[in-house]
């Protein structure tokens, strides 16, 4: 048998390897250069990409720091809060100035989608109609002259019975003004009775309070601190304090300076203060002066600096006229925008009524010369004496000349003395004018004619104990 080695062909050659077909060869070859070539394409859209995204993040602007926070919203009419603006109109409402409360809130942008602006108007709208409206021929007329401070001081003078008999005291007024509030009376402004329409002629205001109130007019007479009465218990002048209130200056026994609410503008203004619905619409007195002896305590009259003068004194050489004249400027100007009136109670407190025609020119024409430059012009006469220049009937340009020469100097209010018909009101829409009988609140009236008060209070529970 013949014998067979592995690897050895049995020709005795040695075996040959076997070769792929040719077609497969180039496949092979191909399938490697395909392969190849997807890679590097995929490298270099990788690197691309890469490169763009660097530029990109390279390219961007740096970043800011930023609120994170979102902007507020503004809010609507109906969500804002007019609770300050309620507040105001509230207090306009207090002193029955229901009108104008209505109209602040009305100007609110939008007044009529806001739940809050609603409620108020609604509120509001229903209590002015619940006000009645005043007649002012019912519209009375309390008048008092300045204030004893220092009641020893007054009563214990020579000239105590004058001044018990004309003046009331601090004590008396204070009562007087709790009373007149606890019984409904209002302080309302003359002005508010009667005034001119677009043609001149005087016409009837409208007074609009709640039915249980009652309206009447205050005025001080003689507020100038007369020579005469100096350290007879009277204060020296008005002051305005820092806060812009009007003060009372006075000099104590001691020499020491005083300042407090010792006469009827301070303590009025006090008062209102404290009882804001005393006042209709703001309304305060009517501050009647004189000119000779200077006005509020201020020697303004020329002649405390006329040397040569046959009224000088050798006191008067330390006056500074100017400077009096200045400080009565600043104590006028702030008590009108406070809401008092001036009116001229003649330069010379002449008595009208016995007065000729000339007497009372030469006289009005002092107080224009002396007195309006540093308050202003008025349109307020005061009779003195309970003097007036007719009689009941109503004036007439034509048969009375005093009242025709008044009238062209501006006076269109005219405040006599009645005690007898309380109160007493005379309108005259064709001549344009308003009468008004004053009721003088003095000693005189609270401890001998206690009854003419009984309308406004009880004499007896506001009498002075230190009064003789």
């Amino acid at each position: 048998m013949p014998s067979y080695h592995y690897g050895s062909s049995s020709y005795g050659g040695q075996r040959r390897r076997r070769r792929a077909p040719r077609g497969s060869r180039v496949l092979a070859v191909l399938a490697l250069f395909i392969l190849a070539a997807g890679l590097g394409f995929g490298i270099y859209k990788g690197v691309g990409l890469a490169r763009r995204w660097v530029h990109e993040v390279m390219d961007d602007p740096v970043p800011t720091k930023t609120d994170e926070s979102p902007a507020p919203e503004e809010s609507t009419e109906e969500e804002k809060d007019y609770g300050a603006l309620i507040r105001t109109a509230d207090g306009m409402a207090v002193q029955y100035d229901y009108d104008g409360a209505i109209a602040l809130l009305q100007q609110a942008e939008g007044y009529g989608k806001n739940e809050q602006l609603s409620a108020a108007l609604t509120r509001l709208k229903a209590a002015r109609s619940e006000l009645v409206r005043v007649d002012i021929n019912k519209v009375c007329h309390l008048s008092v002259r300045s204030l004893i401070a220092d009641p020893s001081a007054a009563f214990g003078s020579a000239d105590k019975d004058n001044l018990a008999a004309n003046y009331l005291t601090v004590s008396e007024f204070d009562k007087i003004l709790e009373k007149l509030y606890e019984a409904g009376w209002v302080l309302v402004d003359i002005g508010d009775m009667a005034h001119p329409d677009a043609n001149g002629f005087f016409v009837s205001g409208t007074i609009l309070l709640p039915k249980d109130k009652k309206a009447f007019v205050l005025s001080v007479e003689d507020m100038v601190y007369y020579e005469a009465n100096a350290g007879k218990g009277f204060a020296n002048r008005l002051i305005i304090d820092a806060e812009g209130n009007p003060r009372s200056e006075m000099t104590g026994r001691d020499g020491s300076t005083v300042i407090a609410d010792l006469d009827v503008v301070p303590i009025v203004e006090s008062f209102i203060r404290r009882h804001p619905d005393f006042s209709y619409k703001g309304a305060r007195g009517i501050i009647a002066l004189t000119g000779y002896d200077g006005i509020l305590g201020y020697r303004t009259a020329p002649k405390y600096g006329d040397p040569t003068g046959k009224d000088w004194k050798p006191a008067y050489a330390s006056l500074n006229v100017a400077a009096e004249q200045a400080g009565a400027q600043v104590v006028a100007a702030r008590l009108k925008k406070l809401g008092w009136r001036f009116a001229s109670h003649s330069w010379g407190h002449i008595n009208m009524a016995k007065a000729d025609p000339d007497r009372i020119r030469d006289d009005t024409a002092r107080w224009k010369e002396q007195v309006v430059p540093l308050i202003g012009s008025t349109d307020i006469l005061f009779f003195d004496n309970g003097a007036d220049i007719g009689s009941w009937r109503t004036y007439s340009a034509e048969t009375n000349e005093k009242f025709a020469y008044l009238k062209s100097e501006g006076f269109t209010y005219y405040c006599g003395v009645d005690l007898t018909t309380i109160p007493w009101v005379q309108l005259s829409t064709s001549a344009s004018y308003l009468r008004q009988g004053r009721v003088t609140l003095n000693g005189t009236q609270l401890t001998r004619y206690p009854e003419r008060l009984a309308p406004f209070f009880d004499a007896a529970a506001v009498l002075d104990k230190t009064r003789p």
